[in-house]
């Protein structure tokens, strides 16, 4: 990735745990230039609507400061992800936390409420960041269904000095991939829904 550095405040994040900054996310991603980048996000908390999504684009890196965290915004969603990489490639999401919205959801169905979702990526690393109290899964890693064709999976993704728990469904669920490892992670108190 490119040398270009952004931060989430210069684009209107608040941190201050009641504004929605999923908006001010996606505008600093979509400012980086072609080359990529990374955006930083300094400490504080941060509202993610997961059903709107933060999507990372390819040749990024997201950089939590310590203290920084993604709070899952309240929804009713079966399927709603606060971090989406999907379709892209050199990616490097690390630091910070990650909480979803399990104790305050609005719904009573679905599994599908996760910290971050990979699909039919290549070139993912996710690391030294604390994932909690998803509706569904910490991190799930799978293939990206495409009408007509067969799923793209991803690829060679590494998972390292993560801890996820307490999360409705799964800590990590590993689906249509390949070269996937992880590595010194904890994974722990599933609890919820099977296959916990």
């Amino acid at each position: 990735r490119g040398a270009a550095s952004v931060s989430v405040r210069d684009y209107g994040a608040l941190g201050n745990g009641a504004n929605d900054d999923t908006a001010a996310f996606q505008t600093a991603i979509n400012a980086l230039p072609e080359t990529g980048g990374t955006v930083t996000v300094p400490a504080g908390d941060y509202v993610i609507d997961p059903t709107v999504n933060v999507r990372l684009r390819s040749k990024m890196h997201l950089q939590l400061a310590e203290g920084a965290r993604l709070l899952a915004k309240t929804n009713n969603a079966e399927r709603a992800y606060v971090l989406m990489v999907y379709k892209v490639s050199d990616v490097e999401i690390s630091g910070g936390q990650i909480i979803g919205d399990r104790d305050t959801h609005l719904g009573t169905t679905g599994e599908w409420g996760h910290g971050i979702m990979v699909r039919g990526s290549s070139r993912v690393t996710v690391r030294d960041i604390h994932l909690s109290n998803c509706w569904g899964d910490g991190i799930s890693i799978g293939g990206a269904l495409v009408t007509g064709a067969p799923t793209i999976p991803s690829n060679d993704v590494i998972v390292a000095n993560v801890v996820s728990t307490n999360n409705r469904r799964q800590g990590l669920t590993i689906g249509c991939s390949t070269n996937v490892k992880v590595y010194d992670s904890e994974f722990s108190n599933s609890n919820g829904i099977a296959p916990q």
